[in-house]
């Protein structure tokens, strides 16, 4: 079983998810993104490695993706070893909608046997809300203020 958190932004989802990681015996393998906002990026770490790449960058008048370093994570993420007991993909949105070799590595990855933990974006513009929020070996778990305390324990009880 594979398990999205959904929610607002800034809702407290990835938050949710480190304090549900914080005393596993094991690091989990894929991916966590970070906007740094001083420095006007988006970064994507991949866990196997700790390589950091910078996958977009704000402008004027919006976010630009930048497709060569998505292909780039996608093809890291399809070759890192396997043997993870989770793998962590935090977060899916809409700027991945530039490249399809990151999108594939993400289908890849969910077809396999390895549960996946992560953030789901819902967003017009995304190449995942849909084809991941269907699939009948994902769980949603909406992320509201009121409930996002709990939410750990929920993965605990869910993941293990």
């Amino acid at each position: 079983m594979h398990i999205f958190l959904t929610g607002p932004l800034q809702s407290g989802k990835s938050t949710a998810i480190a304090r549900y990681l914080v005393g596993r015996p094991e690091a989990p393998g894929g991916f966590r993104t970070h906007w740094d906002r001083a420095g006007g990026r988006l970064t994507l770490e991949l866990l196997e490695t700790g390589e950091t790449l910078s996958v977009a960058t704000m402008e004027p008048h919006g976010v630009r993706a930048d497709r060569a370093a998505f292909d780039a994570a996608g093809e890291r993420l399809l070759s890192a070893p396997a043997g993870r007991s989770l793998l962590l993909m935090d977060e899916l949105g809409f700027l991945e909608r530039c490249s399809p070799v990151f999108q594939r590595a993400v289908f890849t990855l969910l077809d396999g046997p390895t549960p996946v933990l992560g953030v789901l974006r819902r967003h017009a513009k995304s190449p995942f809300w849909g084809p991941v929020s269907r699939r009948a070996d994902v769980r949603l778990l909406p992320l509201t203020v009121e409930n996002r305390a709990e939410i750990p324990t929920e993965l605990a009880r869910l993941l293990g």
